[in-house]
């Protein structure tokens, strides 16, 4: 494969220079230039907004991508030849560290990478003996600390893969697992500062939501209900770290929640309706964890949403339609997967107006402008 070259270090300095977008706006990010079948994922963002995410190529591989709206939508690189590349799944908030996955032989050698305007992407090796995949999932907002998952050596018996934190100062670090069950644990998002870390790993009682700092390392957060199949998932914290988000097994079916120390794990619910059954799943969190946002089970099959004690969970479109006036016409928002800080810029993905699976971006008012929060 060709190496390609179109993302440069000057875009990205162009993109980090826009002036903020402040009034509320929706707009799909693309997809990269050439034919082959149109798609792209958001995956996270950053302010400005910047997208991160992953987009089909004219031969049809995916690459990472960055969207702004006044650069548009380029190509994170350039990689080597026979790099097939894959998705960027984190962004810093400055933009300045972008994290993913690219495989050098398809999905077998999957590998993190960690790009920076200085260095371009470095590629990161795993584990030890991993002679399977490997990604780096999230940054966190400073961009010292990168976590994912590394499979380890398929020799070992009953060992699927392990979380890592990954910084330059100090390396690949593993994560560990719970005890029982098959070996496996991978993080999905992390705080402000690097310090708390979540994702899932299994154990004796199943498949389990985890915490993880530094002095306590890996602590189980539960289930919504405690049958004989157990299964929750970390998909995102909150940047101060207090506030995880993800899905859980409840009474009702697969249900998005919200943990805190105070108040445990709390079901957020699903949309109404006799459609799918019940499902939802929260995947990302606003700095002080006040507003969430994820997907629930509608007649469209899956749709975003926006949540806050206030108000409960909302249908995404319904919010940006009724309440700040934007033109959504043809679009379906099938899942919101990212919300910056001030919790003002949203990313997910959905169904264009062409039927396409297309990554958009939505900013909204700031609240003093308008007095309330969604």
């Amino acid at each position: 494969m060709p190496t390609r070259f179109a993302f440069t270090v000057p875009v990205l300095l162009l993109a980090l220079s826009a002036s903020p977008v402040r009034a509320a706006s929706f707009q799909g990010v693309g997809r990269l230039p050439g034919g082959g079948l149109f798609y792209s994922q958001a995956q996270d963002v950053a302010p400005g907004p910047m997208v991160v995410g992953g987009s089909t190529l004219s031969d049809n591989t995916n690459a990472p991508f960055l969207f702004t709206p006044a650069g548009g939508i380029v190509e994170v690189g350039p990689f080597g030849e026979n790099m097939y590349l894959k998705a960027a799944n984190g962004i810093s908030a400055d933009g300045g560290v972008i994290v993913g996955q690219v495989s050098t032989d398809f999905i077998q050698s999957l590998r993190p990478f960690v790009w920076t305007p200085a260095h371009g992407p470095i590629v990161l090796s795993g584990f030890p003996g991993n002679t399977g995949a490997a990604a780096a999932l999230a940054v966190s907002a400073d961009g010292r600390t990168v976590v994912g998952y590394s499979d380890l050596n398929i020799s070992l018996t009953n060992a699927k893969a392990e979380a890592f934190r990954w910084s330059a100062r100090d390396g690949m670090a593993r994560l560990g697992d719970f005890p029982g069950g098959y070996f496996y644990s991978s993080a999905t998002a992390v705080s402000g500062d690097g310090s708390v870390i979540v994702g899932s790993s299994s154990g004796a009682l199943g498949l389990q939501a985890f915490r993880w700092t530094r002095l306590g390392g890996l602590a189980g957060l539960g289930w919504l209900t405690e049958v004989e199949f157990r299964n929750s998932e970390a998909f995102g914290v909150s940047e101060d770290g207090s506030t995880v988000v993800g899905a859980s097994n409840s009474p009702s079916g697969r249900e998005a929640f919200v943990w805190t120390a105070a108040s445990g794990m709390t079901g957020l619910g699903d949309f109404p309706g006799p459609w799918g059954g019940f499902s939802s799943e929260a995947h990302a969190a606003s700095g002080d964890g006040a507003i969430i946002v994820g997907w629930g089970s509608t007649q469209n099959g899956t749709e975003a949403f926006i949540w806050s004690a206030a108000s409960g969970m909302r249908l995404l479109a319904d919010v940006l339609i009724n309440d700040y006036g934007l033109d959504l016409a043809g679009w379906t928002l099938a899942s919101a997967d990212a919300i910056t800080a001030d919790g003002l810029t949203i990313a997910g993905d959905g169904i264009n107006p062409s039927g396409q699976i297309e990554g958009w971006v939505a900013t909204l008012d700031p609240p003093v402008a308008r007095g309330v929060r969604p």
